[in-house]
């Protein structure tokens, strides 16, 4: 028995979760979190984020890979035991404004495989091209309550 999802990113069709079993065996399956990762490069330094991988079936061996035109992305360590915390960096040094797509793929023998979208936003010009208003938030309890009053926050993206 196969069970495949498909979400969209960026427009384009693709993979997010594989989970495979084969027939008389125990199901098993990876997790990562989070399911998706964004960088946003406005200084074209590398920098990290750390990815969770963990299974629903106790401790179990994994590779891990990555996919990204410019090999912009890595993925440390590239094998080891759930439950594990992985490394992603992105490196945008030698990549040009704009978004990059790339994906980290953590496969456990034949029965499990997770794949990772990763988006790379690249501003070099020295100021973000994504921008919210306002810049933080406050929430007011009244006394007698547990749900906070309503904020309003809105987030834009500058182009050109």
């Amino acid at each position: 028995m196969s069970t495949l999802s498909q979400t969209k990113l960026l427009g384009l069709p693709i993979l997010a979760t594989l989970l495979a079993t084969t027939l008389g065996a125990q199901p098993s399956s990876l997790t990562v979190s989070p399911s998706q990762l964004t960088f946003n490069s406005i200084s074209g330094a590398a920098t990290s984020q750390n990815l969770v991988v963990f299974s629903s079936s106790g401790p179990t061996s994994f590779t891990t890979s990555t996919s990204s035109v410019g090999n912009w992305l890595s993925v440390a360590p590239q094998s080891g035991t759930t439950p594990q915390v992985l490394s992603v960096t992105v490196n945008p040094a030698s990549l040009s404004n704009g978004s990059y797509e790339g994906f980290i793929t953590v496969t456990s023998g034949s029965t499990a495989v997770a794949i990772v979208p990763v988006i790379l936003n690249v501003n070099t010009s020295g100021t973000s091209p994504i921008s919210a208003a306002p810049t933080s938030l406050s929430f007011n309890f009244p006394t007698s309550s547990t749900v906070p009053r309503a904020s309003n926050w809105r987030s834009a993206r500058r182009t050109g």
